[in-house]
Formats: structure tokens, C-alpha cells, sequence
């Protein structure tokens, strides 16, 4: 099936300063939320996307239902189903705002986030990107904890692999390029591809105030999707950093740090998945450097982390022995 679009947007002639985007594939539990929460900003002018990525729930006739009181601005796009990235970049070719915010269906913003987020670039016309504190959530919207991003730095973003903007973040649209902001090879981390990517355009801002909420549930394809796939595209995104082939105006002597948390964060990944060879990564990791030192401010949590992925490592191994020893008295 080819993109369908649906109620063919006017805008009164006007073009809004902001576009929100929501790729949305079997999000019937949650879309309705989502939009509901675009719906209610207020003081800024902007037009809501939803991309139905070939759903096979209730989410087209759920986003269908509420979209249709407000045809002036929002609209829908119906295609087959071709992953997340495809969805985005179809809602970004066919927005015509200033700046845009990509939405998961299954996070929603806080009252606010638009007039702040976007007045903040309005008075920074040098950044490029504009990312606010966030709610992690369960799936009934119970807060989990509140998340303080931190400061922007390239160096961070780039030597210490961290995905540093969150939900609720917002681009200024100059920044993308033809070829579209999500690379579809990237099926698990191409959001943090894209802010690397977008980090040679300019600065990031940080909106010290939580705008948006993530939720955390059952169905998310990072929880769902295969941990092996996903810790294999963390150590091809870090050499594509290492050759060049991102981020090519950032020189650093420190890739042996870069690629120590590469190595970590893909370890990290054998807690959930036994696939993943946990105890290998680390060893990487540690070559490259050590990330236990007691110059590092999440020391504690990180030896946390270490050793659930040592006893996961263990856990597989006590498995296998126990498996053999099965095998042989049967």
C-alpha cells in the first residue's frame, strides 16, 4: 500500500512553527494519549502528524476518531508496515514546520513543552536541537522517577556514547537533510544516530524542566526486539564514529574511551537476553579502559550493573552445566 494521507492539511494559509510527528505501529493502548497531549499545548502554532506504520490493532481508527475534529491542523498517513525510521522520515517529508518533535505513540508531553522548548531555540539561533528533562512512567502513567538529563556536551555525547536528548526533544528542520532525520538500518538505536549525526550542525539547549514522559511497558521493541540485533548495532555505530563516517569534525585522542562504553552499554543488553555474550563485552570494555575508576560520578551504579552482568554470565553457564549433566545421566 502506498502512503495515504488523509484530511489534506490547510493550515489557513499559515505555516506552523512546529510539527509533532507520532510513528505509530499496534499503539492502540496508548495514541490516544499521545495526540491528547499535543492537542492541549497552547501559545504555539503547530500541526500533528500521525504516521499509522501498517497497524493491525485499533490505532488508525483510534487516531482516525480524534483527528478528525481537528482537520485544519492534523492529519494522518496510512502505509505498510516499514519500521519506525521509515515512519518518521514519511512525517517529516510531509511537515511544514520550523522545528519538529518526534513523538513515540507511547509517550505523551506535559503542558508547556512546546512554547518552552520552541521559545528557547527561537532566542538560540545557533542550536540546533532543544531536549527537556522527562517522566519515566509505567504503562498506567504511575512515575517511576524523574529524569535530570544532562548538560549538553559533544564530548559527552560522542566519547562517552550517551544518547543524551530524551523524549520530547525538538530539531530545528534546516538541520535535516534530504536524505531524512532516521536511518532504516538502525532499527534499535537510529535515535541516537541522529543526534550524533545532528551534533556537526550545532549546540544542543537543555530545558531544565520535565516536558515529556516515557513509558516503560511490555511491548516496546527494545524490550521485545532481539538484544543480539540491538548490541551489535551499538559497537557498528561506534566504529562508523571512529572512521569518520559521523561525526568527522570531532577529533578526539580518547577512542579507547568511546569504545570502553560502547562495549559496556552492548553488556549491559546480556541482563535482559542470555544471547548476548555479556562477560565477552566487558572484557572489550576493559581493554579499551576502565569504567570502575573512582574519578566516574555513577561509580556505584555502574558496579551495580557489572554485577548483574557477571551473575547473568554465570546464571547461562550454571544452565549449560546443569543441561550436560542432564544429558548424560538420561
Amino acid at each position: 500500500m502506498a502512503n495515504v494521507r488523509e484530511y489534506p492539511i490547510s493550515l489557513s494559509g499559515q505555516t506552523p512553527l512546529v510539527s509533532i510527528v507520532i510513528p505509530a505501529y499496534n499503539a492502540a493502548d496508548f495514541i490516544e494519549q499521545a495526540i491528547a497531549s499535543v492537542l492541549s499545548q497552547e501559545h504555539v502554532s503547530f500541526e500533528l502528524i500521525v504516521v499509522n506504520d501498517g497497524s493491525t490493532d485499533a490505532t488508525l481508527a483510534k487516531a482516525r476518531s480524534l483527528l478528525s475534529r481537528h482537520r485544519d491542523n492534523c492529519f494522518v498517513i496510512s502505509q505498510t508496515n516499514m519500521g519506525e525510521a521509515s515512519a518518521v522520515n514519511v512525517g517529516v517529508t510531509n511537515s511544514h514546520g520550523k522545528y519538529l518533535c518526534i513523538l513515540s505513540a507511547d509517550d505523551y508531553l506535559l503542558p508547556d513543552h512546546l512554547i518552552a522548548t520552541t521559545s528557547i531555540l527561537e532566542s538560540s539561533p545557533k542550536a540546533v536541537v532543544a531536549y527537556p528533562d522527562w517522566l519515566q512512567v509505567r504503562k498506567d502513567r504511575s512515575l517511576i522517577r524523574v529524569v535530570c538529563t544532562k548538560e549538553y556536551s559533544r564530548s559527552a555525547l560522542i566519547e562517552e556514547f550517551l544518547c543524551i536528548p530524551g523524549p520530547g526533544a525538538v530539531i530545528r528542520r534546516s538541520t535535516i537533510t534530504d536524505n531524512g532525520l532516521r536511518d532504516s538500518s538502525y532499527r534499535f538505536i537510529g535515535d541516537h544516530k541522529q543526534w550524533l549525526e545532528l551534533s556537526e550542525k550545532g549546540d544542543f539547549i537543555r530545558v531544565a524542566k520535565p516536558l515529556a514522559a516515557y513509558r516503560m511497558h511490555d511491548l516496546q521493541v527494545t524490550k521485545s526486539g532481539s538484544a543480539v540485533a540491538h548490541s551489535k548495532e551499538i559497537l557498528r555505530l561506534v566504529d562508523e564514529v571512529a572512521t569518520g563516517a559521523i561525526c568527522p569534525s570531532f577529533h578526539t585522542q580518547n577512542w579507547n574511551r568511546m569504545r570502553a562504553y560502547a562495549f559496556y552499554y552492548a553488556a549491559y543488553l546480556s541482563i535482559r537476553d542470555p544471547r548476548v555474550n555479556g562477560l565477552a563485552l566487558l572484557r572489550q570494555s576493559s581493554k579499551n579502559l576502565s569504567l570502575l575508576r573512582r574519578d566516574h560520578a555513577v561509580e556505584p551504579r555502574r558496579y551495580s550493573v557489572v554485577l548483574a552482568i557477571l551473575l547473568s554470565s554465570a546464571s547461562k553457564s550454571l544452565r549449560r552445566l546443569i543441561s550436560s549433566i542432564q544429558r548424560r545421566s538420561t
